[in-house]
């Protein structure tokens, strides 16, 4: 069977090996912010090797490539190394292959957005569809579009939801609270994050440096990065040589700038803007802790990203965050009751871990070991393929 799988970082396709009952994959990975167009399938005689059994490559074309501008690595699921390639997605469908048409994908898998999931359901035909969806509800605080959203998602999506074969959730929130009603038929695989290219520092940081990775738009206002600044003023006090990394932009930087002026910041911030994934690696090696005081997500990659780097994190249990942290191992997690306790509980988070290197390395190990052993890729791309076959 072949699948076309557009969520996040992995395009997998596979048969029955030669044995007749084991099972290969290849799996592709493309870089994170890649947007999927076109999947079509196809296959060279040379590409067909008994000994490994797997299925013809996957090809895709992403908007704004140039033809030949990356390569594309094959592996299979079971090679250890699988996802500590550094893989981008391929330009365009090589010349060379025959055509594409005679190759119909089984079984269509699309990340879910409003309007894709329908049309792509409806114009299916036999073949299965299977909705993979990244959160929780699209309504944000204070948004002008939450009507509209609540229409869409109580009244248009449903009769789609009723249509496809199976859902895959980033996470148990996202079962459990937006696909409740559908739970029967969802299955949880959280994102993976390449482990050896977001490494850890060569040597333990001991500087009280502390990151921030998001967007500044309005629209992800719950990353709360307002709350993170006023409990850097908190920290300033306790903590002397403090240095706050913030990774990210949007609408709303020039306000956050201002902010940080105006609580006595901006000589120990820095505002990076966003940065390409080798300069992200090494912002998070640079730093001593990760904080994020989202009051909402599902399931931030970015927390991934610091854990696997060896940072330890300091953040809430809202969605999918207290699945990812374990509290008191992997880091510290402050319930966002009110803005005010939620600030007052980060400084004192964020202050025990500044204070304390033995606990900061304790718990930085414990990052570092646990998203390698739960969070490869190569294990996705498994969960991903039991869910089809």
């Amino acid at each position: 069977a072949c699948l076309g799988f557009a969520a996040d970082e992995a395009l997998l396709c596979g048969e029955a090996g030669p044995s007749g009952g084991e099972h290969r994959l290849d799996v592709e990975r493309s870089c994170r912010h890649s947007t999927f167009t076109d999947l079509r399938v196809g296959q060279r005689p040379q590409d067909r090797n008994p000994s490994r059994g797997a299925g013809p490559p996957v090809h895709l074309r992403a908007p704004g490539r140039r033809p030949g501008a990356s390569a594309v690595h094959r592996r299979r699921v079971d090679d250890p190394d699988l996802v500590e390639q550094g893989v981008t997605v391929a330009g365009q469908v090589p010349d060379h292959l025959p055509d594409q048409r005679q190759h119909r994908a089984e079984s269509i898998s699309i990340p879910l957005c409003p309007d894709m999931g329908d049309i792509v359901s409806m114009l299916a035909g036999g073949r299965s569809v299977v909705v993979t969806y990244h959160m929780g509800t699209m309504r944000k605080e204070k948004s002008r579009l939450n009507l509209v959203i609540w229409v869409y998602e109580h009244i248009l999506l449903k009769p789609m939801l009723l249509r496809v074969k199976m859902m895959r959730g980033s996470s148990d929130y996202v079962r459990d609270e937006f696909l409740i009603n559908f739970r029967y038929k969802t299955h949880t695989i959280t994102p993976g994050v390449h482990s050896e290219f977001f490494y850890t520092a060569a040597v333990a940081v001991t500087t009280p440096h502390v990151i921030f990775v998001g967007s500044f738009n309005q629209s992800n206002g719950h990353k709360n990065l307002r709350s993170l600044l006023t409990v850097g003023q908190e920290l300033r006090a306790a903590v002397p040589d403090l240095q706050l990394t913030v990774v990210g932009d949007g609408d709303d930087r020039s306000m956050y700038e201002d902010l940080t002026a105006t609580k006595g910041l901006r000589d120990v911030t820095t505002f990076t803007g966003w940065l390409e994934r080798s300069a992200l690696a090494e912002a998070y090696r640079a730093a001593a802790v990760f904080a994020l005081p989202s009051t909402n997500g599902s399931f931030p990659l970015v927390i991934t990203e610091a854990m696997v780097t060896g940072l330890p994190v300091v953040s809430t249990p809202v969605g999918g965050i207290s699945a990812l942290v374990d509290d008191e191992t992997d880091g510290l997690l402050v319930a966002p009751a009110d803005i005010n306790g939620l600030v007052k509980g980060m400084s004192r988070a964020l202050k025990r871990i500044l204070n304390d290197k033995g606990l900061a390395n304790r718990m930085g190990a414990a990052c570092r070991h646990n998203s390698v052993h739960s969070l490869s890729w190569s294990s996705r791309a498994a969960m991903t393929y039991k869910t089809v076959a």
